[in-house]
């Protein structure tokens, strides 16, 4: 069950979420000076490291869960005898997948702080331009209409290529989902392919909605070539 990892990493993007829009609220609501503008930003800078670190320290313990848990599915989907999971060593390729999905899952994840990062950034020079404009005019207008979009946007993960916009948390939480689950299809690949396993039959399951749905009650190769995919039945 990945849902907790999962909703783990999520809460904490939406934590740090909260704090960078409070400090950008408060900025904007103390006259935008330059002083509270650096500040800010060096706060901002914190919490975005803090964050940075958190995904430094937890994504290789959560892929290599998720890699043991694929290994002792495909164990006992095999009919083998059930190994201790602190008994587990992992293969040459394993060690391999193990390193690519973490590589994968800190580098999507950093993206996502580092685009908060130029939001953030933005958000408060914008201001900070606008409240010397202002002060120069004498005027008693408010926070100027792109302002106030730009700090509704903060949050935005990414922009992808259909120009579907991503807030953060559901951003984080399908990434991270993605990656583990692609982590445990290629262990029970692996697992399969080299205890001999060649071909795998894939059941229904109502609820999948990947690639494998197109696969239902039929037997595929479980090693990749040209006719045939890389799928084998995780038992879910």
């Amino acid at each position: 069950d990945l849902s907790q990892p999962v909703e783990d990493i999520r809460k904490q993007f939406e934590r740090a979420l909260a704090d960078i829009r409070a400090e950008l609220q408060t900025f904007l609501m103390s006259g935008a000076k330059r002083a509270d503008m650096i500040a800010a930003e060096k706060r901002i800078v914190v919490i975005l490291s803090d964050i940075d670190k958190y995904v430094e320290e937890h994504a290789e313990t959560l892929v290599t869960e998720v890699v043991v848990a694929a290994i002792i599915a495909s164990a006992l989907m095999l009919g083998l005898e059930k190994p201790a999971a602190d008994a587990i060593k992992f293969t040459r390729r394993e060690k391999a997948l193990v390193d690519y999905a973490v590589d994968s899952l800190q580098t999507d994840l950093h993206a996502v702080t580092a685009n908060l990062s130029r939001q953030s950034r933005s958000v408060l020079r914008k201001a900070y331009m606008d409240e010397i404009k202002r002060t120069s005019e004498r005027s008693k207008r408010g926070l100027s209409r792109e302002v106030k979009r730009m700090l509704d946007d903060a949050d935005i993960a990414i922009i992808d290529k259909a120009g579907r916009r991503w807030r953060t948390s559901h951003y984080v939480e399908t990434v991270t989902n993605s990656r583990l689950m692609e982590a445990y299809r290629e262990t029970s690949a692996i697992e399969a392919i080299e205890k001999g396993v060649d071909h795998a039959y894939i059941s229904y399951n109502p609820k999948t909605t990947d690639r494998c749905k197109d696969f239902h009650y039929k037997i595929v190769k479980v090693a990749p070539d040209i006719d045939s995919p890389s799928i084998i039945v995780t038992g879910k």
